[in-house]
């Protein structure tokens, strides 16, 4: 009998893989298809009147936006209902979204992506594009900023290098807009970089059909 003898952090790390792979097949196994489309618009619906106060006082500014998300966001964690949870989820991130509060939408919407199949980078890069091509002012573009680049990181490590492109490309024009003349040229450069990156991986997955 051979014993084949491998360093322990090579074990660990095999180990560590594979303990990787079964627990995201265990989660995708896990998640729910997208409820259909009547069912959520049904729910929003009684959402909406079950919270009617809190969408008058949302109306009043983007603190009471926020307030009402959160209590969405709490109000689907403990919903069972599978079309309920995902209307509360939905609503939650077109609030989060409207007072341009990045961290919490970005998890809001890895909550939805944890109970549902749905596109998560979609919704991220739909959902920030839109707050970056609200964003007036230098001051407040930051933490937009921020987190855009870790959901472009987060397509080009899922080698979703349009996705990237889109939100670099939406950096660049909300730095324009606020003339932020740093923010403008660094953007273009990260742009510039990631199209060559596109494009050599483009160029591999041709040559490999």
């Amino acid at each position: 009998l051979i014993m084949y003898r491998f360093p322990i952090s090579s074990m660990l790390f095999v180990a560590l893989l594979v303990a990787v792979l079964i627990a995201d097949a265990q989660g995708e196994k896990n998640r729910l298809p997208k409820p259909e489309s009547e069912s959520v618009k049904r729910a929003v619906k009684d959402i909406r009147e079950a919270y009617a106060e809190d969408y008058n006082d949302a109306e009043q500014g983007t603190r009471n936006k926020h307030k009402l998300a959160l209590k969405l966001n709490a109000a689907a964690e403990e919903e069972n209902d599978g079309a309920v949870q995902f209307a509360l989820l939905k609503e939650a991130i077109r609030l989060l979204s409207d007072a341009q509060q990045v961290e919490d939408l970005i998890s809001t919407t890895e909550m939805m992506a944890d109970r549902f199949k749905i596109d998560e980078l979609k919704i991220k890069v739909y959902f920030l594009k839109k707050i970056a091509s609200e964003t007036k002012t230098k001051s407040s573009d930051r933490m937009t900023v921020d987190a855009m680049q870790r959901v472009a990181d987060q397509a080009i490590a899922q080698d979703q290098y349009d996705k990237a492109l889109e939100l670099l490309s939406a950096v660049t024009s909300m730095g324009e807009r606020t003339k932020d003349r740093k923010l403008v040229r660094e953007y273009e450069n990260i742009m510039a970089t990631t199209q060559r990156e596109a494009e050599q991986f483009q160029f591999v997955q041709d040559a490999q059909q």
